[in-house]
């Protein structure tokens, strides 16, 4: 899933236009504080206004956010050099009068080269192409029936052909294989109850199947990671 975060509402048929040429799921959502998954930031910018600045602290300081990607569309294109110096990891600065041509080309970079990182657990599953961040899974769940697995972020579920063994090799060392049934994101566990064996994600989100070999380590992880 592609999120776009945007601020101009014109955007949203842009960015659609361009995305018919790709076989990817994607969602457009406007700008908010409180977003903290890994999106495509389209934002305006304006030299003259403070709040410009703010947003990008925000996204890159207040939520600890460097893996998403900031595209600004601005008037000035004096402004370019102070804002690359600033280092807020910005892709791009676009003059707002060539913004369809230049937005295309970005979206093409990011799609054909950013996305395709080990980041990212990419599949093709019944011909659509899925980039999902580690950072945005909270856990696979086996679903032997279906020869398939199910994928649980914050917002989204997705479906993923495979078995957990197989994607787990697919995946880094924050994840670990907690069953038969479950792999895990050990940086995106909350708490863990030991007496009902239970681990709780946010928006109460949680998994009651952990094996006895599993309890240890994931008790050890909590305790160094001060959760």
């Amino acid at each position: 899933m592609i999120n776009f975060i945007i601020e101009d509402n014109d955007l949203k048929k842009i960015i659609n236009k361009i995305m018919m040429n790709y076989n990817y799921k994607y969602n457009i959502q406007n700008y908010s504080k409180e977003i903290n998954t890994t999106n495509i930031y389209i934002l305006d910018y304006d030299p003259n206004r403070i709040l410009n600045l703010s947003k990008l602290k925000n996204i890159r300081y207040n939520l600890n956010d460097w893996s998403s990607i900031i595209i600004l569309v601005t008037k000035n294109n004096k402004i370019k050099n102070d804002l690359f110096n600033k280092k807020y990891l910005i892709l791009d600065i676009i003059n707002i009068n060539n913004i369809e041509r230049r937005l295309k080309e970005d979206i093409n970079l990011i799609i054909n080269h950013i996305f395709q990182n080990f980041n990212n657990l990419n599949y093709n599953y019944k011909n659509i192409y899925y980039s999902i961040p580690f950072q945005d899974i909270y856990y696979i769940e086996n679903d032997s029936t279906n020869k398939r697995c199910l994928i649980k972020t914050k917002d989204d579920e997705f479906y993923i052909p495979g078995t957990l063994t197989s994607i787990l090799s697919k995946l880094d060392k924050r994840f670990i294989k907690c069953s038969r049934s479950y792999l895990i994101n050990l940086e995106k566990v909350k708490h863990y109850s030991i007496k009902d064996n239970v681990i709780y994600f946010d928006k109460n989100i949680k998994i009651y199947e952990i094996s006895r070999s599993k309890k240890q380590e994931i008790i050890n992880y909590l305790r160094n990671t001060n959760c």
